[in-house]
């Protein structure tokens, strides 16, 4: 494998000459496309040639298609539903036509900002003109009239306008207070705001969080600004930049129209433009303080007036801010340079401090983009937190310049210094964790050198930083990784069963170092079991922009073996990707969904929670791939619908619970208020039509348990006829007391006859969070990758064939039976076998049975790596028995695992007693 060498210093110093831009790829004049606008609803015999793709790209057969040859734009259909809405009329997808780009989630508007108050679609048109083409949707809610219009226009090649009337039909609809556009990128592109009336008021990455925090603290967050800028994610395949701008929001009452202020307000979870419904009392508009906020609740739209809004969405192909900034100041001086290495990034801030763009630069090193006259400085930085900054000035031309051309400015930087750069192993599978000691803090290795932070109040969070590296073994692997200089300590791990290697490196400035550290042996084979992980995401889901490439390299140096691709309201198959990459014979990738309930709707007031349902191969041209809808669904309905297309689907209800805050006894009362302190997306906590938690200290069959057990009248499926559900989900940090209360929910079901099963995931979602950790240790004849049998995977994990473990691994047998099997007797020993890496410490061996903890013993088998135990059990009555382990993680299992202690559980053994050939439940 070749290392490419550093760049060398191409300019010291700085200088400025005024010269006529000659750049191509740089300029922000554009060609007009060659095929004329047009708009259509997508079918069975176009959709080959309409359909947009990209990593977020969700339409289908149905949808409807608007372009201008350039621009592709999907808008969904009426009966489609989106994250925001039980109906459709959304913008879900949106990227140039020839490139599989879109990072769209979905553009939607709310009133109230609330998504108990979405704007549904009732009527969709295509409206086609020579240059221009558009789509207009006919809304309504609450009764309020919405129509919206998308259009493209062949001489704005890269531009998406969108107009919107909102108009109040009726003295008697419940009136509204603001309107509130929304841009749901959550967690998936980080946003930069920008006024482009006075850029600077402009406050860039720097971000303030108002996210589920309720209107009454949007003041912090909100900001007298008309752009958001949102950038794709890098890695996940061709690069794109949108920026959203408010051109304009008025009222008009009797015939007088008058602006109305408006607010950008951009977080992780979000992005939103806050309308108020008419201009305040108090105030220039400008800003958002508690006497605004007092105002809102008194604001209306009276029936006969209309609110008018206009927004434009631009398209860059490229993922910086520049690529939105050129297009907001096309006619400014273009600046240009370059910097001595290809991985750098510049940013442009106005000399008094507030940002202006940002941009990366070309495999050569150069960047250009379009700065208005002006006072600057320039910031070039580089991985391993190397930076320059130089102050520089755009001034005026002073005469006209030639027609069509563009004044320029070359700026010559001094050059970055020499990287500090770790030549990393080749050919061996393992993820290297990287950690600072003394004085050197750790790295982020994948530092996108936005700067981009959230602020909660005062308390800054930046981007959280990853200081690993994950290798397959193949030549894909990155050669190295640059860091700033210092002393680190090397952690090397493939998982919990092999051991950990470790190794300390000196870095020096500018130096070349070759990382010598050995390859992680296995501590213990595990025949019969195979490794999964049946909940990991990655960039199609709706929350995060993680390329697929890195998620199949991560699953593979940690050893995991079986991953379903639970993808967030979408399906996406690894196997092309896996064979591309070589890594065939090292995993197994299988297509499923994570069902994401997230409206509320009269039959569910709190969602349909979340769940996983696979296999489910992708239906390439269908609506999100085919996953049903499941928006004012309840369970049983979804269920029966994904059983009829496959019986043999496993269905998992996920981290059903968000903590133990419910799991009180007695619980709450039925009548009692809980509303505020529900997680829609823990269905235990709300369990649907009931809108009240679960209560484990109760019968299945008293109100609000026995809503789990309503059959349909026609299929016979009850809500809580999954295969599996969540015991461990994520890190034990996550939400500490999350597994007591799932594992209370359990044995209550399991003792009332409901044969559910546990499950244990690392529902990862980029690279900090560990994935096949927690993972699934499921029976199986052949456990070689090369030789997977799905059937029978599936089957195992119906039948219960399987264990939890975030180290600990486990053997067990009462008398003779296994995980998910039944025992025929009223006394057996319980044996087990308990190995562990010598890094992961396990002290305590609990037995449960029928939930209650019957037997309780010290283990140590860190000590020779593995520790049996021997328990007589004797049975009054039939029962089911399960096993946990648990310890303290040492020093080195709480650096490659941080976040996560030694656990493991067994799924129960069924104990027939009286052997009458049937198991009965043992109830409560």
């Amino acid at each position: 494998m070749q290392l490419p060498p550093p760049g060398r210093a191409q300019h010291t110093g700085i200088a400025i000459a005024v010269l006529i831009a000659c750049s191509s790829w740089a300029t922000s004049k554009t060609v007009p496309p060659n095929q004329p606008p047009s708009a259509t609803k997508i079918t069975a015999a176009n959709v080959h040639q309409l359909q947009q793709q990209g990593p977020d790209a969700w339409g289908g057969i149905g949808d409807w298609h608007l372009s201008n040859g350039k621009l592709c734009a999907t808008i969904s259909a009426v009966d489609h539903e989106s994250d925001l809405s039980s109906q459709g009329g959304s913008l879900i997808d949106l990227g140039f036509c020839e490139r599989a780009d879109d990072q769209i989630v979905v553009l939607h508007d709310l009133l109230d900002g609330s998504t108990g108050r979405p704007i549904n679609a009732h009527r969709i048109e295509a409206i086609n003109h020579k240059n221009t083409a558009a789509i207009r949707v006919f809304s309504g809610a609450n009764g309020f009239a919405v129509e919206t219009t998308f259009s493209v226009d062949a001489n704005q090649p890269t531009q998406l306008q969108i107009h919107k009337t909102i108009s109040r039909r009726h003295d008697d609809a419940p009136d509204f207070f603001i309107y509130v556009p929304v841009f749901f990128n959550y967690f998936s592109m980080p946003t930069f705001v920008l006024d482009s009336r006075e850029p600077q008021r402009s406050s860039g990455f720097k971000r303030q969080a108002f996210f589920d925090k309720g209107v009454s603290n949007f003041g912090d967050a909100a900001q007298d600004a008309d752009t958001i800028i949102a950038i794709g994610a890098k890695g996940t395949g061709l690069p794109i930049a949108y920026g959203w701008r408010l051109r304009s929001a008025t009222r008009t009452s009797a015939g007088e129209s008058e602006a109305l202020p408006s607010f950008a307000l951009s977080d992780q979870g979000s992005t939103i433009f806050l309308i108020p419904a008419r201009p305040f009392f108090f105030g220039d508009g400008e800003e958002l303080g508690l006497p605004q906020l007092l105002e809102l609740p008194i604001m209306g739209l009276t029936p006969g007036d209309q609110i008018e809004l206009h927004e434009t969405l631009y398209i860059g192909e490229r993922s910086d801010v520049a690529a939105i900034t050129d297009q907001l100041f096309p006619d400014a001086p273009l600046i240009t340079g370059q910097l001595n290495d290809p991985a750098g990034v510049v940013h442009i801030d106005h000399a008094q401090g507030p940002p202006f763009s940002f941009s990366t630069t070309n495999a050569a090193g150069e960047f250009a983009l379009h700065v208005p006259q002006g006072e600057y400085r320039i910031t070039a930085a580089a991985p391993g937190q190397r930076q320059q900054t130089q102050d520089f000035k755009v001034p005026s031309t002073g005469e006209p310049t030639p027609a069509g051309a563009i004044p320029a400015l070359q700026l010559s930087l001094p050059p970055l210094a020499k990287p500090n750069r770790i030549l990393l192993p080749e050919g061996a599978a393992m993820r290297l964790v990287f950690k600072g000691v003394g004085a050197t803090p750790d790295p982020h290795l994948d530092d996108p050198l936005t700067g981009f932070t959230i602020f909660d109040a005062d308390t800054a969070r930046p981007t959280t930083p990853v200081n690993a590296v994950f290798l397959t073994g193949e030549e894909s692997d990155p050669s190295f990784i640059d860091v700033a200089p210092g002393n680190y300590r090397v952690f090397a791990t493939r998982g919990i069963e092999y051991e950990v290697t470790q190794a300390s490196i000196e870095v020096s400035a500018g130096g070349t170092h070759r990382l010598e550290i050995e390859i992680p042996t296995r501590s213990f084979a595990t025949p019969g079991f195979i490794a999964a992980d049946l909940h990991v995401h990655s960039a199609p889901s709706m929350d995060n922009g993680f390329p697929v490439i890195d998620r199949a390299r991560t699953f593979v140096a940690e050893t995991g073996e079986v991953m379903v691709a639970a993808e967030h309201e979408t399906v996406y198959d690894y196997a092309p990707l896996l064979e591309t990459m070589n890594l065939t014979q090292k995993m197994v990738a299988i297509a499923g969904t994570e069902m994401t309930g997230q409206v509320p709707t009269a039959r569910m007031p709190h969602s349909s929670g979340h769940a996983n349902f696979f296999p489910l191969p992708p239906i390439a041209h269908a609506f999100r791939k085919g996953i049903p809808d499941n928006e004012g669904r309840r369970l049983r309905d979804i269920l029966f619908e994904l059983q009829t297309r496959d019986p043999g689907i496993v269905t998992q209800l996920n981290h059903a619970r968000d903590s133990d805050k419910f799991l009180v006894d007695p619980a709450p009362d039925p009548t009692t208020d809980v509303s505020e302190r529900i997680d829609n997306s823990a269905y235990f906590d709300h369990m649907g039509p009931a809108g009240h938690p679960f209560n484990p200290h109760q019968s299945i069959t008293s109100y609000p348990n026995n809503t789990l057990i309503e059959t349909d009248p026609i299929t016979g499926i009850r809500d809580i006829d999954f295969t599996s559900m969540e015991i461990l989900n994520g890190t034990h940090s996550y939400s500490p007391t999350r597994r007591r209360a799932l594992m209370a929910d359990w044995m209550a079901l399991l003792n009332q006859g409901i044969r559910i099963f546990g499950a244990a995931n690392s529902d990862s979602h980029n690279k900090t969070q560990q994935v096949a950790l927690p993972r699934n240790m499921v029976a199986i004849t052949d456990d070689r990758v090369s030789e997977f049998n799905p059937d029978e995977f599936f089957q195992s994990l119906k039948n219960g064939r399987s264990y939890g473990t975030t180290g600990p691994i486990l053997d067990l047998s009462l008398g003779g039976k296994q995980f998910g099997e039944t025992f025929s007797g009223n006394s057996a020993s319980l044996t087990g076998r308990v190995r562990t890496a010598s890094w992961v410490d396990v002290n305590q061996l609990r037995v449960l049975v029928n939930g209650k903890l019957l037997h309780a013993q010290e283990i140590n088998p860190s000590s020779t790596n593995e520790q049996t135990f021997d328990v007589e059990l004797a049975f009054s009555k039939d029962s089911q028995v399960v096993v946990e382990l648990e310890g303290v993680p040492s020093d080195v299992y709480e650096t490659v695992y941080p976040g996560q202690i030694p656990y493991a559980f067994s799924n129960p053994i069924f104990v027939d007693a009286d052997s009458d050939g049937e198991w009965q439940a043992p109830g409560l």
